[in-house]
């Protein structure tokens, strides 16, 4: 992954440090996450994202199975 630095909307640098992500209660491991060290506001780069989206996909039909064998 290439990491640019680049300008925050705020006026700061945009930086990027590991760090552990957790989306909504559902732990994601620890990720690249781009920062800003002037407003404090992080973003996830398109990596990080996919890989959150994935768990959050994984929670989601292991929720949906226990439904379904509670129903039967």
């Amino acid at each position: 992954m290439k990491k640019l630095a680049y300008p925050c909307p705020c006026g700061g640098r945009i930086k990027w440090k590991k760090e552990k992500v957790v989306y909504e209660g559902i732990d994601c491991g620890v990720l690249d996450i781009e920062y800003c060290p002037k407003c404090g506001e992080e973003y996830l780069p398109e990596e990080s994202m996919k890989i959150v989206e994935e768990k959050i996909e994984c929670v989601e039909c292991m929720l949906l199975s226990e439904e379904v064998l509670k129903k039967t």
